[in-house]
C-alpha cells in the first residue's frame, strides 16, 4: 500500500523523485531482511500449533494465537515496506527482492496455513 502511495505521489502528483542513493537502499534491504528473517525463524515458532480436532475458529479465538499471529504478520510487513521504500529511495533491486520475499512469507505464513 505505501509502495501506492509513494507512486501515485511521484508519478500523478508530478514530484520530483528522490535522488538515487544506492548505500540507503542497501541497508534498508538489510533492515527488511532482518525483520522478515525474525518474523519467520523466531516468531512463526511461536504461534501455537492447532490441534487436528480443534475447529478454527476456536483456534482464532484462543489469546495467545492470535497475538503471535499478528506479532508475526506485523514484522513481516514491516520488512516489506523497508524493501519498498528502499527500492524507491534508491532505485536498486535488492530492496525489492526482499519486498518480495516477504510478501512469499506472508504467503506461506498465511491463517489457513497457520491452523494445520
Amino acid at each position: 500500500m505505501v509502495g501506492v502511495v509513494f507512486g501515485f505521489l511521484i508519478g500523478v502528483q508530478h514530484l520530483p523523485p528522490f535522488v538515487p542513493a544506492p548505500i540507503a537502499g542497501n541497508m534498508l534491504a538489510l533492515a527488511g531482511a532482518v525483520c522478515i528473517a525474525v518474523g519467520g525463524g523466531i516468531l512463526r515458532p511461536r504461534v501455537p500449533e492447532a490441534p487436528a480436532e480443534q475447529e478454527a475458529e476456536a483456534y482464532w479465538t484462543l489469546p495467545g494465537t492470535r497475538m503471535a499471529a499478528l506479532l508475526l504478520w506485523a514484522v513481516i510487513e514491516g520488512g516489506i515496506l523497508f524493501g519498498w521504500v528502499g527500492m524507491l529511495v534508491s532505485h536498486v533491486m535488492p530492496p525489492a527482492f526482499v519486498a518480495i520475499l516477504g510478501i512469499a512469507f506472508l504467503w506461506k505464513y498465511r491463517p489457513a496455513s497457520l491452523q494445520t
